[in-house]
């Protein structure tokens, strides 16, 4: 077995420092496909970002093709998507790719060809000549920036919230190019909302909290694992919010659990049991004065 794309010997910090509960180790080689899912974006963020070294620690081991992920030469064999690329806007996508070429000294003579390939593995060679102020939808934005990722043959291509904007018209144009982009040898992370549209598609699955990757596993053996879990919506009227937290966070059952920003009375939490289990843990809660308002399980998280 040759070199791994990327070799993560230990995680063991992301996002500022942040410990994790658990150090977390994984290969991608070539052709795989990570996928990221978590019910806040943000904490798979700080998982990808970590793993490119957008956000460092000393403490962290990770390699990119055998080189340090903090090295020139590791950031020549990565791409990476950021959920907010940022474009210069008055170019057209065309000129947009070419200041990246020239960014990663791409040879002169091949440019065009490495721009006009990219533009074709993201699907947008109509769009060449169009200014990138012209186009307003967040998901053809985020093809033009996975284009420009692409440019310099990475080994390693990041994409963070593979389907930002993207509806039922461009769901499979962004599949379709995932496979695109494995066929030619490279491996792929991406984070994503739900596993609605990828349920088959990764090699490896990380189901990520806020400290920890409390689920990680190879296709299709992570399928079981999965399916003891299940993302929980759980309503409290607020006299009883601060106990259900606290409540919550013991449980040996539950994970990431997460206080809507919008709706204070409303937390979110990844339950591992059955719908049993669920509701005795429910009972328990009221059996502590805890003011349940109702309970449900969010449909099609991990797409089934």
């Amino acid at each position: 077995m040759g070199i791994p794309i990327l070799e993560v010997g230990k995680l063991v910090c992301w996002g500022g420092n942040v410990t994790l509960k658990a150090p977390l180790s994984f290969v991608l080689e070539a052709g795989d496909i990570g996928v990221a899912v978590s019910q806040n974006l943000s904490s798979s963020a700080n998982f990808l970002r970590t793993v490119a070294g957008v956000q460092t620690s000393r403490f962290n081991d990770i390699n990119i093709g055998a080189h340090a992920v903090t090295s020139k030469v590791a950031k020549y064999l990565l791409g990476v998507v950021s959920a907010e690329p940022e474009f210069y806007e008055e170019l057209t996508v065309w000129e947009q790719l070419a200041i990246s070429a020239e960014l990663y000294s791409v040879d002169k003579h091949y440019r065009p060809y490495a721009i006009y390939e990219a533009l074709d593995t993201a699907q947008i060679t109509q769009y060449k000549d169009v200014k990138i102020a012209q186009i307003s939808d967040l998901s053809l934005r985020k093809r033009v920036s996975i284009a420009r990722a692409l440019v310099h043959s990475p080994r390693l291509v990041v994409i963070e919230d593979l389907f930002q904007g993207s509806d039922f018209r461009n769901w499979q144009l962004i599949t379709d190019m995932l496979s695109k982009i494995r066929n030619t040898g490279k491996a792929i992370l991406v984070s994503v909302e739900n596993l609605v549209h990828l349920s088959s598609l990764y090699s490896q699955l990380f189901v990520v909290g806020a400290n920890e990757v409390f689920v990680h596993g190879l296709y299709p053996q992570i399928l079981q694992e999965i399916g003891q879990y299940n993302l929980v919506q759980l309503q409290v009227w607020d006299t009883g919010i601060d106990n259900a937290i606290i409540s919550l966070n013991e449980s040996v059952e539950v994970f990431d659990v997460l206080q809507k920003e919008d709706d204070p009375g409303v937390l979110r939490f990844f339950f591992k049991g059955d719908d049993v289990e669920l509701q005795n843990m429910v009972s328990a809660l009221k059996n502590k004065g805890i003011p349940i308002v109702s309970c449900l399980i969010v449909d099609n998280f991990f797409g089934r």
